[in-house]
């Protein structure tokens, strides 16, 4: 009887042993300032202001530039024992075209980089 109670209290503990790793790349995207951008109004300075240096700014021609923020979260966890993995990945991106030193326009985009993922190994 002990012998039982000390191996489901162990595999009880083991179940409950979860390990978990995050990442994030790119600073957040502040949606609230999403929201006070202006076509034909902000200023390319206040967008570098608002959101910082983009990851990837393209000079299109003499008058527009194309400004690009992302900002990346993923997580994956996996349980001890009984082996259950999960992993999700979101992406937000915010696009910004410049034209003559004012916003033309922009775009603000939120997806999954890939569809969330679990994953049961039974032993």
């Amino acid at each position: 009887m002990k012998k039982l109670l000390s191996i489901t209290l162990f595999s009880v503990i083991l179940s409950g042993c979860v390990y978990s790793s995050n990442y994030e790349s790119g600073a957040r995207i502040d949606e609230t300032k999403v929201q006070e951008i202006v076509k034909g109004k902000t200023s390319e300075q206040q967008i570098v202001q608002w959101f910082g240096e983009p990851q990837f700014k393209t000079v299109l021609n003499d008058k527009d530039t194309k400004y690009v923020y992302t900002h990346t979260e993923s997580s994956a966890s996996a349980q001890a024992f009984t082996m259950n993995t999960t992993m999700s990945s979101k992406q937000t991106t915010l696009d910004v075209l410049v034209r003559d030193g004012v916003v033309l326009n922009f775009a603000l985009q939120k997806s999954d980089m890939a569809p969330k993922m679990t994953h049961n190994t039974k032993l």
